[in-house]
């Protein structure tokens, strides 16, 4: 993957209303938390530093220590859990990986039995089995659409119940044959495969919300 040249910047898609943002609790503590640990590293330094040019040196070296403690520990529990957001981002991910290097063990993993994809070819539907033809009939090498480029420019998730979830995905892709940039957004509905061991997020529904170049996505 290759980050893609300033100058192709214009040709864009609008962009949808955005989900539902986490809560700042769970994103700053369990999803991203170098911005707290390092606040609290430098609460630790600031203990010590006082510690040094005091007499009573224990309480400020015990708040320091604490600190330090609490950094570590926080970071070793977000890396330990995995919230359903992040689950289901990296999901998403994946799925778009699968489809766009035309990986069908990687796709069967990512798409639940009843998945069924709505586009402008397929209004009422495309089937798991109809995925995964389109996908190997567009993607495989030497195929028209074979992706040579592709990454993610914007990922949303949110989960909507412990076992359901929806991503919004902004793709870019630069086929190879005409090596042209295109870009699409994306709804992805997820649901947690509880059967599996361990347990996988599949994807149940796809329905593109912009693609470049296309007037009415949906087909709808």
């Amino acid at each position: 993957m290759q980050n893609t040249p300033s100058g192709l910047a214009a040709l864009d898609v609008p962009t949808p209303p955005p989900l539902e943002s986490p809560s700042a609790l769970v994103h700053y503590t369990l999803e991203s938390p170098w911005a707290l640990g390092a606040l609290l590293v430098l609460a630790a330094a600031v203990a010590f530093s006082i510690a040094s040019k005091r007499e009573n040196r224990r309480p400020f070296v015990l708040a320091g220590c604490q600190f330090l403690t609490l950094a570590v520990a926080l970071v070793i529990v977000a890396s330990v859990i995995t919230t359903p957001r992040e689950a289901i981002i990296r999901a998403t991910r994946a799925l778009v990986g699968a489809v766009a290097t035309a990986d069908a063990a990687a796709l069967d993993t990512a798409l639940d039995e009843q998945c069924t994809l709505y586009y402008f070819q397929a209004p009422d539907g495309l089937g798991r089995a109809g995925i995964m033809t389109a996908v190997a009939a567009s993607f495989s090498p030497g195929a028209a659409y074979r992706v040579g480029d592709w990454h993610l420019e914007a990922v949303q998730a949110r989960a909507t119940s412990p076992t359901t979830g929806q991503a919004q995905v902004k793709v870019f892709v630069r086929p190879e044959q005409w090596s042209f940039p295109h870009r699409s957004w994306w709804r992805i509905d997820f649901r947690k495969d509880m059967d599996a061991s361990p347990p996988v997020w599949r994807a149940t529904a796809i329905m593109p919300l912009e693609i470049q170049g296309v007037e009415n996505a949906r087909g709808r």
